[in-house]
């Protein structure tokens, strides 16, 4: 019985992960360094930096396409 070799490939999708992980790494970094590089605390960097990028991800608004049409400015029929 032959199998088949196992591959593991990242996905675009993937990719927003990283970079969120990527800015929460960098933040509890300087968060450590601010506080004097303490030892035994990543955990709780990692986590006050978690909870600022949580609390920066802001929702897109949800406005309904006559509200966007209201909201665009006024444009003339002539070319310029």
């Amino acid at each position: 019985m032959s199998q088949e070799p196992v591959s593991f490939a990242i996905s675009d999708s993937a990719q927003p992960d990283s970079d969120r992980e990527h800015r929460i790494r960098l933040r509890a970094f300087a968060l450590w360094e601010a506080d004097g590089k303490p030892d035994g605390r990543d955990t709780e960097y990692w986590f006050a930096a978690e909870s600022e990028e949580a609390s920066s991800v802001q929702e897109p608004l949800s406005i309904s396409p006559a509200e966007a049409a209201a909201a665009a400015p006024a444009t003339s029929g002539a070319p310029r």
